[in-house]
């Protein structure tokens, strides 16, 4: 059990990881509605497995776009 939470941690962390280098290729900030899950997992050939980590990753960066404007 403690080997899953250490994987689920470190998928997560390697999800920010990519999401923030894909979001360092845009010439600015994307408006969260410009963000698309499924070219953003294409991008990295992210399974479906890590979806739902994706999701939350993207609601957190909407979160804070929010916040900033």
């Amino acid at each position: 059990m403690f080997g899953s939470k250490q994987e689920a941690q470190a998928d997560r962390f390697m999800v920010v990881h990519r999401f923030n280098e894909w979001l360092s290729k845009w010439d600015f900030a994307p408006e969260p509605n410009e963000i698309n899950i499924s070219q953003f997992m294409a991008a990295y050939e992210l399974n479906n497995k890590l979806k739902w980590i994706c999701e939350s990753v993207i609601e957190e960066y909407t979160a804070e776009y929010y916040e900033v404007i």
